[in-house]
């Protein structure tokens, strides 16, 4: 179709039953075969419902504009990538910051924070053909950049292709708040059960954590919808989305204590970034409004 997106709500609803139906529908057989454990291949079959949707209904609705209507129409090499991997590394500093100054949690030296990690694994630190300090620093360095490289590309083949792709320009008519809300909303709701079945960024917190993710979805959606808009890419949401991910480890692994309710970025301190975030976003929308 060309022109605009079809609207109709029944495309929608085709891509809610695909990418709910596939992701959810993993989760529950993990769940119910004690065989099968939860770890990066059985996470990247869940996260591919979404994109998975994308294609299905971009071929049905839009075929006459495929690419525009997954959002991979448009160059993505703009000033706006450059903020789509810089605002990441921003939010994480600030959330680890003020969990530090606000919170009762005590930093945890790098090199003691990635030796007790290998321990944990079974590896010995002592075997590393670098000091730990070094390799430490390397870890935390290199994290935003291989991110940026590997997040990015397995989130526009998967998760983004759908959210910030399809369905961004399916509901680009409800205007830029809406649209950005209400995809938070719903990519919330999306990661429900690997957090209650699997303990998934809240792993103390099976009942509580599903709603404080939505809660956190929904702050963070907003920017990623700002670098979609302004970028005129997917990949730009992939970008900030891949980057930031990369990042949340290294505001946990860095905490002595990293529970509930300062959970580095997933936390008090991570809500607040996001909260700050939002409210910077609001003078950038109203300028491009007026």
């Amino acid at each position: 179709m060309n022109g605009h997106s079809e609207t109709s709500r029944g495309g929608v609803a085709l891509y809610f039953l695909i990418a709910f139906g596939w992701s959810w529908g993993a989760a529950l057989f993990a769940h119910l075969n004690a065989a099968v454990s939860w770890g990066v291949g059985l996470g990247v079959v869940y996260m591919a419902g979404p994109s998975l949707g994308a294609v299905v209904c971009a071929l049905i609705f839009d075929r006459g504009r495929f690419f525009r209507a997954v959002g991979l129409a448009s160059n993505p090499f703009n000033i706006w990538l450059l903020w789509a991997f810089l605002a990441p590394i921003l939010i994480a500093a600030a959330a680890f910051a003020l969990t530090l100054l606000f919170g009762d949690r005590a930093f945890a030296p790098p090199a003691e924070a990635f030796a007790d990690m290998m321990r944990a694994s079974g590896q010995d630190p002592d075997e590393l053909p670098m000091p730990i300090e070094q390799f430490a620093l390397i870890q935390i360095v290199s994290a935003p950049f291989i991110a940026a490289v590997a997040n990015t590309i397995v989130l526009i083949l998967t998760e983004e292709l759908g959210w910030r792709g399809w369905l961004y320009d399916r509901w680009s008519r409800f205007g830029f708040w809406k649209n950005a809300l209400l995809t938070g909303l719903v990519w919330g709701v999306w990661h429900a059960p690997v957090i209650a079945l699997f303990g998934h960024n809240y792993p103390a917190a099976p009942v509580a954590g599903p709603l404080l993710f939505i809660a956190w979805c929904i702050l963070f959606s907003p920017l990623m919808a700002l670098l979609r808009e302004r970028g005129g890419s997917v990949v730009h949401a992939a970008m900030v989305h891949g980057v930031l991910n990369g990042l949340a480890p290294i505001t946990l692994l860095l905490l002595r204590d990293a529970s509930m309710p300062w959970r580095g970025i997933l936390g008090v301190g991570g809500f607040i970034a996001l909260a700050i975030m939002l409210a910077l976003i609001m003078p950038l929308r109203k300028k491009r409004t007026a």
